[in-house]
């Protein structure tokens, strides 16, 4: 695998080695991705891409396709669909192209430290797939149900919050519990990932 080329891209290729995930490299003329993807429970599998155009911490998180071509008389109900989930829920937009596309977007900040951009693009990629498995019924049948979408009312949304932090707590904590394990060994030369800086 080539080394990567920007910086955010080098740091959350580390990140994504040190959790497991499973991601790929892709190098265009003026950009540069990292991809990684994850099966929906009754879905498609979704690959989200992590996009660099330049050494700032400004990555693109993009999930491209997640419906496509949605038939005209079906775009209303499935922009609503849409319009509820941005709603609810914090960071991610999902929006619908003119083509009738549905993709997840959400930008890190530009101001991100580079010691916090690899585990945003961790939890970014964890919560995304824990949000998706819990709401892509509701997407579907936006699409081909003529019974209204299953919009949850203001309990149910509070408990939807409460169940991503909840989620999102768990992480941190496991994160934690393994970064004090690793703070155990003391390797003199530990290996470093294919997109790791160059030391000569």
């Amino acid at each position: 695998m080539e080394r990567c080329k920007y910086k955010a891209s080098r740091l959350i290729a580390r990140a994504f080695e040190e959790q497991d995930i499973m991601f790929e490299v892709i190098r265009l003329e003026r950009s540069e991705a990292i991809m990684a993807g994850f099966r929906i429970t009754g879905g498609p599998a979704a690959l989200v891409s992590f996009t660099s155009r330049h050494d700032e911490n400004d990555v693109a998180v993009r999930i491209i396709g997640l419906l496509n071509d949605v038939p005209q008389n079906r775009r209303l109900r499935v922009l609503e669909a849409c319009n509820d989930l941005n709603n609810r829920v914090r960071y991610f937009k999902f929006c619908m192209t003119p083509e009738g596309d549905v993709n997840v977007e959400y930008d890190l900040p530009v101001s991100s430290p580079d010691e916090g951009v690899g585990e945003m693009a961790v939890e970014s990629y964890i919560l995304l797939a824990h949000l998706l498995n819990m709401e892509y019924g509701n997407l579907m049948k936006a699409l081909y149900s003529e019974n209204d979408a299953d919009v949850p009312d203001r309990d149910e949304r509070t408990e939807l919050m409460q169940r991503l932090r909840e989620f999102r707590r768990l992480w941190e904590d496991e994160r934690e519990t393994e970064e004090d394990a690793a703070g155990d060994e003391s390797p003199d030369d530990p290996e470093r990932g294919p997109c790791a800086d160059d030391h000569g």
